[in-house]
């Protein structure tokens, strides 16, 4: 027996030093064949963007003078509206009275509520997909990559709509980057009403013509029956809750919200990966129709914040560290006038097109985000995008190194965008309401809502200064 005790650490040594020897310098393997997270469109947890097999490290030879990010606020609970839908489903089923509890609805004899009426609408903070954590580890590695290029001693502005949860997320961005040297940035507050006009993160708040249902009709017709059939599977296995397919619906809305806020959630676990699929796609045709680039507006919507960026771009810069935070639909109308989906055909109602550009989880999950780099080799410019830590090759221009674009190349291709979409005029802005982004340039000099962040065990002070 001793003998035996002896051989089987050296026999599990030899098998590990066996494997390590011909082990394979790149995978064969697909890891990632199905994952919930990329099906939960827009109101679930984080995830990178599925990406083009582009490395994202800086292309050899080059060094980033410039990078500029926009990211929607982080994981959070669900708004007063949903909310109100999420919790009459939850009053249906666990008020319902069956014979027993057994099947994939056997779940529902314990189930309690986490999201009271004083958390709508703002940022997780527990759980393994926190919304405030998830934004300070992209502060932290905003600053890991970039932050050579801030001086270490002039304050840097971090601007941010004024919804609660999106300057939230703005402030645990802004700690992740700064650390203890908070004295050194402040949270530039937009406000989200009609006269702040397109000096703005919000620009569709300030288009008296902007209809956010405008395509809803079109979209509408999708054939929406996979949410029948799930129904008619939970009801057969788990009967007496008689759910119908918007029931369903919303229980998918149920796993996001319950992964944004506790970490794990007994419903993903019982809806079948057609539900998931079927999700992401009616919300992808939504979002495309309706506020992205199958809208007709879009393009002058996002035209704002692309000619600014042009502007920062094409100028010499005291600093060359831009950070704005908004929403997801306002990321989605920038990234569409940046071109990203200008060879992106319209996605079909009748089907499902699995090999369609336009993904919003790709695009804007929970802090979902796109980073602009300015990249040099010391004699010619390049801008790269990146959504959501991978590489996106713009359509219509990637031949830069590392699939980027030559700076004059795209400001002149955005140039003439821009001038067939003008928000002053498709929106009619009135003459005294800001015709232009200002902030990034006037922030310390104009009268702004801003933000100072004390350490953590102190209160946020709020000012205002002219």
């Amino acid at each position: 027996m001793a003998t035996m005790s002896v051989m089987k650490p050296l026999w599990l040594a030899l098998c590990l030093l066996f494997n390590l020897v011909l082990a394979k310098p790149y995978s064969q393997a697909s890891k990632e064949q199905y994952d919930v997270l990329r099906y939960l469109s827009a109101h679930g947890p984080y995830v990178e963007a599925s990406g083009f097999g582009i490395d994202p490290a800086v292309p050899f030879g080059l060094e980033v003078t410039q990078a500029h990010i926009l990211m929607r606020h982080g994981e959070r609970y669900p708004t007063v509206g949903a909310g109100e839908e999420l919790y009459d489903l939850y009053e249906k089923l666990n008020n319902t009275k069956v014979h027993s509890h057994k099947g994939p609805l056997k779940f529902i004899k314990n189930w309690k509520y986490i999201f009271p009426n004083s958390s709508l609408e703002t940022e997780s903070s527990k759980g393994v997909y926190a919304g405030l954590k998830r934004c300070r580890l992209e502060g932290e590695y905003f600053k890991e990559n970039y932050g050579h290029l801030w001086n270490g001693s002039s304050v840097l502005p971090v601007f941010a709509a004024s919804q609660p949860r999106v300057v939230a997320s703005a402030e645990a961005f802004a700690r992740g980057f700064f650390g203890e040297d908070l004295n050194l940035t402040e949270i530039v507050v937009l406000p989200e009403v009609e006269e702040q006009g397109a000096n703005t993160l919000t620009a569709n708040i300030g288009c008296s013509i902007f209809d956010d249902l405008a395509n809803e009709d079109y979209v509408a017709e999708f054939n929406t029956t996979y949410l029948d059939r799930e129904a008619e599977r939970l009801n057969a296995k788990s009967p007496g809750y008689n759910l119908t397919a918007e029931n369903v619906n919303t229980l998918v809305k149920f796993c996001a919200y319950d992964l944004n806020v506790q970490g794990h959630s007994e419903i993903c676990k019982v809806l079948s990966p057609d539900v998931f699929v079927g999700f992401a796609y009616q919300r992808d045709l939504d979002l495309y129709y309706n506020k992205g680039p199958g809208y007709n507006l879009t393009n002058a919507l996002g035209s704002l914040f692309v000619n600014a960026t042009l502007a920062l771009l094409n100028e010499e810069q005291d600093e060359n560290l831009f950070m704005s935070f908004t929403h997801d639909t306002d990321i989605t109308v920038i990234g569409s006038a940046f071109g990203m989906y200008d060879d992106t055909e319209d996605l079909p109602i009748d089907r499902i097109d699995f090999k369609r550009g336009f993904r919003m989880n790709d695009l804007v999950p929970m802090a979902g985000h796109i980073i602009i780099e300015k990249l040099s080799d010391g004699e010619d410019e390049y801008v790269r995008l990146l959504n959501n830590k991978a590489v996106f090759p713009l359509p219509w221009c990637h031949t830069g190194p590392g699939y980027s674009c030559p700076l004059e190349d795209f400001t002149d291709y955005l140039t003439e965008k821009i001038a067939k979409n003008d928000f002053v005029d498709i929106c009619d802005l009135p003459e005294e309401d800001p015709q232009q982004i200002t902030f990034f340039w006037d922030w310390d000099i104009e009268e702004y809502e801003t933000i100072e962040l004390e350490p953590e065990s102190s209160t946020t002070n709020s000012s205002s200064k002219a």
